[in-house]
Formats: structure tokens, sequence, C-alpha cells
């Protein structure tokens, strides 16, 4: 569902949204991992990103908001490293169909994000209402409207206009806030091969650090399960005394995990 989403960092650099809840510990050697508290508090001061949902009324019951903030940080960060001068409202709303929401429908969270950081305007992206033109309740007939104008005219005398241009100044800023830092960066080292084994169920994890080595290890262990984001049966979802269980199959006893993630010529 996206909650549990935490930024990692790998040596090249770039930050990523991963799903904390489906990543094995050892498959996090290596990185530098950030959480929502690490992005900004109350006492600390609340990040951009952080303060562009609750200003945008994108959370209701909350529990969905920090894996919200954490793919958009991820998503700024990136484009940070990438170099990228901004993000468009369409890269915005396609990067974060990862994260679910029961509460809000989506739209005053990507609307919130879109307004805060999109370098382009978010009406670029077809509002639901336009291809169906909402109705009054009451009378069912169409609303003309009226409702999107009584809401302009207040925005404009709130000032939103001037709110927009400075929130759009504010990327930037934004950009470099999520960036990884050099003390973070620093902690984030190329992979390792590594072998760790459960004597207890008979589970094995793997994680080669070349093709040779991966090659190697599947001549040794032929039936291995290879997994590298971690979304098959290699997610290994229930870990039980009897080896890993996922999506109601049967426990698989003596299992091998084979992480390809440290191969260079397979890493994305």
């Amino acid at each position: 569902c996206g909650a549990c989403t935490v930024i990692a960092v790998g040596s090249d650099g770039h930050p990523r949204a991963i799903n904390a809840c489906l990543r094995l510990l050892c498959g996090c050697d290596g990185l530098a991992l950030t959480t929502v508290e690490g992005l900004g508090s109350q006492g600390a001061g609340y990040s951009q990103v952080m303060k562009a949902i609750a200003e945008g009324q994108g959370s209701q019951c909350g529990f969905c908001t920090p894996g919200w903030v954490t793919a958009m940080s991820a998503l700024l960060g990136g484009a940070a490293a990438r170099g990228a001068a901004h993000l468009t409202a369409k890269e915005i709303e396609e990067s974060l169909d990862g994260n679910l929401c029961r509460c809000t429908g989506y739209r005053p969270i990507l609307q919130a994000f879109k307004r805060a950081f999109a370098h382009d305007d978010s009406s670029v992206i077809a509002d639901l209402e336009t291809r169906a033109p909402c109705h009054d309740v009451a009378t069912g007939k169409p609303c003309g409207r009226r409702c999107d104008a009584a809401l302009q005219a207040s925005s404009l005398s709130n000032g939103e206009a001037d709110r927009r241009a400075a929130a759009r100044r504010e990327c930037d800023r934004a950009l470099r806030l999520v960036s990884p830092t050099a003390a973070v960066a620093a902690r984030a080292r190329a992979p390792v091969s590594l072998r760790y084994e459960d004597e207890g169920s008979g589970l094995s994890y793997s994680r080669p650090a070349s093709l040779e080595g991966l090659v190697e290890l599947l001549r040794r262990e032929p039936a291995a399960l290879l997994h590298c984001g971690n979304t098959g049966m290699g997610v290994g979802k229930y870990y039980t005394p009897r080896g890993p269980t996922a999506g109601g199959l049967p426990p698989q006893a003596n299992a091998a995990l084979v992480d390809v993630s440290g191969v260079p010529e397979l890493a994305a």
C-alpha cells in the first residue's frame, strides 16, 4: 500500500522510494535509509513536502501520509540527483502509483504536490469533472461550474496566484532539502557479496556482486528463487519456521533466495 515507504540511497547517490515491508534486512546492506521522521518534525521543522500535503488538505485519517511524503521526497531528490531543473505535473502523477489512500480519493494529495512542485500548470492533467460535470445533488441538474467560479474568486482574493508563484520558487529549495547529504551518501557503498543462512528454517540468502558469481551460485543451487524488486515469491511476505510463504502458497522449506540487485549487469 506504500504506507511504509522509506528513501534508500545507494552508492550512485540517487534516492529511491522502497517499501520497507517488502525489503529483506539483508538486502539493505550498503544502503543509506531515511524514514519520514528523518525528513522533518514539529521540533526540527517540517519539510516543504510535509507542508504541501497538510496545507493542501491531503491528509484525512493520516495512515498513508508518511508514505506519500517519503515517496514525493524521493521523487524530488531523484530529480535533483539527475540534475533535473524541475518536475512536471504529469511526472508527479505518474510516479506515485505505488501509494494507496482510502480516504481522500487521491485528488487533494496529487493537487497539493502538483501545486507546490510542478513547474507547469497542474491543469494540464485533465480533471475528472471536465469529462463528467458535477451535478447539484438536490436537483440533479449540472451545477454550471458555479463552485469553480466561487473557488477561483476566493482563491484570488486570498492571494492564491501569489502563493502558487511562491510555491513554484520553493521547488528548487525543496529539491536541495531532500537531496542526500554528504553524511548520508558516505554511508552508502557499492554492493558486496553476501551470504546468510538460517539453520532453523533452512532459509538461505545470497547476494552475488558479479555476473560470474551469480552463474556459479545458480550452478550450485539451480532451484534458487531469484529476486530483485521483491515483488514475487522472493518477497516471502511471511517467514514461518517452515520457510517463506506468500499469496496462500505453502511454505518453502530450505528455500534459497538469490538477490540479483548487486549484479551491475542486471541493475536498473
